[in-house]
């Protein structure tokens, strides 16, 4: 017997077995692929660990999103993704949020597998209306992976994000979770001119530090990652920094939120225009 096919019998008995037995089998997924980096064998392996998370209890489905988090780029070698896919999102039909939850949380660690899969996004899109924080977390999390790697995807939720953020409905906990969506985004044009949009907004509303700097922290992590709008940004900081008319400047502890985000955009002086440059001094 091969070594890859023993460690397959191993990973099947020790899945047939008692609870305990079946989380410490998982435990041991990343490790696997370290020692067994061929697709066919990645394949098999997460098509097993599928069938697992579909049959499974609540322990094991966690035990299984925790086991993925660790494998890194060897989940990208399997192939039999839409079947992948198929099996976990059949676990997205339950009635517990907390099942749903792992789902989520399955799928975010899935995501480069296949980051323009329409049915992920709709269960995304849903999710975020969820009354369970486990699962509005675990939203998050998918949310923030799906939209760093499909342009696609964020144009479509940039707008839902808003729309949260400006409501009062949700708490401002959601809101700070929901913020760093915006600091992977892979974002186009539109995207960039939508979040800019919010913030024109959010912040001149009474909201707390912690929303502010979440919010503030994220959209300068967009526009280095994009850089075009690295100007942009500057130019909004500055002017929280410095309110012109009858705007109150900005309490202490805005202010060093402000003040570290223009260091963080400080790295690229070619970008800050003379005028810019003077406003910051």
């Amino acid at each position: 017997m091969s070594g890859t096919a023993q460690a397959q019998t191993i990973f099947d008995k020790g899945l047939r077995g008692p609870v305990s037995e079946q989380l410490g089998t998982i435990s041991n997924l990343s490790r696997l692929f370290e020692e067994n980096p061929a697709p066919t064998f990645v394949n098999s392996m997460l098509l097993r660990v599928a069938d697992a998370f579909k049959d499974g209890n609540l322990d094991l489905r966690v035990a299984i999103a925790r086991a993925l988090s660790q494998c890194g780029t060897h989940l990208t070698l399997a192939f039999s993704t839409p079947e992948i896919f198929r099996r976990i999102l059949t676990v997205s039909h339950s009635n517990d949020p907390n099942a749903r939850e792992t789902v989520l949380d399955v799928l975010a660690e899935l995501s480069a597998l296949l980051p323009e899969s329409n049915q992920c996004h709709h269960l995304i899109r849903e999710s975020l209306s969820t009354n369970h924080e486990g699962e509005f977390r675990a939203t998050c999390h998918a949310l923030k992976s799906f939209a760093s790697l499909s342009r696609t995807f964020s144009e479509s939720i940039v707008l839902q994000i808003g729309k949260i953020l400006e409501e009062d409905k949700a708490s401002e906990s959601r809101k700070v979770q929901l913020c760093s969506a915006f600091s992977t985004m892979s974002a186009t044009a539109q995207v960039v001119e939508q979040v800019f949009g919010i913030a024109d907004t959010i912040l001149p509303r009474t909201i707390s530090d912690e929303y502010f700097h979440a919010f503030i922290d994220s959209t300068t992590s967009l526009c280095i990652e994009i850089r075009y709008a690295i100007s942009k940004q500057i130019g909004l900081l500055l002017k929280l920094l410095t309110p012109s008319g009858k705007d109150q400047p900005p309490s202490e502890t805005r202010r060093t939120i402000i003040l570290k985000e223009l260091k963080r955009l400080a790295e690229f002086p070619t970008i800050w225009s003379e005028e810019q440059v003077k406003a910051s001094q």
